[in-house]
């Protein structure tokens, strides 16, 4: 079995006894950290993320609105890199969902 089937076969195993931890993505973990540590940063800006995230748990259409508009680039980019748990339908298969939330990102 593939690296990519483990996950997915267990998280069906987990779905048909708890369906509703997967009626949405999740970050993994659930509070991904986007700068290797906040201490070094020099400024941050709180961020509205809206974006897709689809059946293999990556984003995608990422939109970031904030006051500040500069680090919008940086914090996309490894916002690419953080892997989420997908959604899954009724049968268990990983589907496309929308997920929103407000981040915080941090520049040196």
């Amino acid at each position: 079995m593939g690296a990519e089937r483990r996950p997915l076969s267990a998280y069906r195993e987990l779905q048909e006894r708890h369906p509703e931890w997967f009626s949405r993505p999740t970050p993994l973990p659930d509070l991904p950290q986007l700068t290797p540590d906040p201490r070094l940063a020099n400024e941050s800006a709180v961020y509205m993320l809206r974006c897709q995230i689809n059946g293999w748990g990556r984003a995608t259409q990422i939109e970031l609105t904030s006051e500040s508009e500069s680090g919008t680039g940086t914090v996309r980019r490894q916002l690419r890199e953080v892997k989420f748990r997908p959604s899954f339908d009724a049968t268990g298969e990983p589907v496309e969902a929308n997920f929103e939330a407000e981040i915080v990102g941090f520049r040196n």
